[in-house]
């Protein structure tokens, strides 16, 4: 009745060592499966800067040039774009319906910074006279 006594004994003592043994190893995977990875690629939002606020448009007839390029739109936009240091605008004028096909187009481009906001103004007004004449011009 010892040797029973004894088996049994060690049974209970293996059941519980196993026992014992999977909830470590469960919880040990449960807290490394929660841990943070960093990478060196991550980067805090705050470290950010924006220096430059380059403006692009694009027209295809002087209709199109003369709803889109309004420029009280443009004192807004300016107001707003005063965390930038440069400002950039770009108006791009497309003639389509060429013979054959072919297209013609002209870039007109002027960089400033944002403490020349009334100078950066009437250059854009300036570069809006220069596509009407263009466009009214384009033979």
């Amino acid at each position: 009745m010892i040797t029973i006594y004894k088996s049994y004994k060690s049974n209970k003592f293996k059941t519980l060592k196993y026992a014992c043994l999977s909830i470590l190893i469960v919880m040990s995977m449960i807290g490394f499966s929660q841990s943070e990875h960093k990478s060196k690629y991550d980067r805090p939002i705050a470290e950010i800067e924006y220096h430059t606020l380059n403006i692009v448009v694009t027209v295809d007839s002087l209709q199109e040039l003369q709803s889109e390029l309004i420029l009280t739109d443009f004192d807004v936009l300016l107001e707003e774009a005063k965390a930038y240091q440069n400002l950039s605008f770009e108006l791009v004028c497309n003639v389509k319906g060429l013979s054959k096909g072919y297209t013609k187009s002209v870039t007109l481009k002027i960089e400033s910074t944002t403490e020349n906001k009334d100078y950066f103004l009437s250059r854009i007004k300036k570069l809006k006279e220069v596509a009407i004449n263009y466009y009214t011009h384009k033979n």
